[in-house]
């Protein structure tokens, strides 16, 4: 009995810590990461990266608060259970990380595409199936999070965005022509993919 119990804990010890790690992965350690709370204490100027993820938002209304922090270069609202974004997010003109991960996002927020300097985009976990055409205009990303999220393919136009290393598309059923088909059309990029599967035939 007492052999059975432990092989559960140790299972479920095990789950957590797979899917804490893999909801965690894109966060860098190293930066000073400040909540609204701690964000306060300091001039609005020295805040570059602020987070919301303890904060349960709804529908697309952000803290008004926040749109002070002009200079912020990261930004994560995962969790926080948006469901578009807020049109005042452009104001942060030196965005270059975004977390949207763990959201109610049924499309992907157009406006992203604004944020000229974006280099690491997250949107894992939300309900969107696609990706715009307007992300040709996000010429500096290198890193895309689409882990277990609908979105099935990739437009041509990303295709020429000149910095793109990185797609996580792990947790999205494929067959194994539609992974090669990525493969080819994006030979630099490397792509996570799960073990493709014969769903859809």
């Amino acid at each position: 009995m007492m052999k059975k119990l432990l092989a559960i804990f140790c299972l479920i010890f095990l789950w957590n810590y797979i899917v804490y790690s893999q909801d965690n992965r894109v966060f860098n350690p190293d930066l000073n990461w400040l909540t609204i709370e701690e964000a306060r204490n300091v001039p609005p100027d020295s805040v570059f990266h602020l987070t919301l993820k303890k904060e349960k938002l709804s529908g697309e209304e952000l803290p008004e608060e926040i749109f002070q922090y002009r200079n912020l270069k990261s930004l994560s609202l995962r969790g926080t259970k948006i469901t578009t974004l807020d049109e005042k997010i452009v104001n942060f003109t030196q965005l270059t990380f975004l977390d949207l991960g763990r959201n109610r996002l049924p499309v992907f927020p157009v406006i992203i595409c604004r944020f000229q300097f974006l280099e690491t985009l997250v949107l894992h976990r939300n309900s969107l199936n696609y990706i715009p055409a307007a992300v040709e205009n996000l010429q500096h990303l290198k890193h895309l999070d689409l882990w277990e999220t609908p979105v099935m393919n990739l437009p041509e136009e990303m295709e020429k965005l000149p910095e793109l290393e990185y797609v996580d598309m792990r947790g999205i059923n494929m067959n194994p022509e539609t992974q090669e088909q990525l493969k080819k059309r994006f030979p630099q990029v490397k792509l996570e993919l799960d073990p493709p599967c014969n769903c859809f035939r």
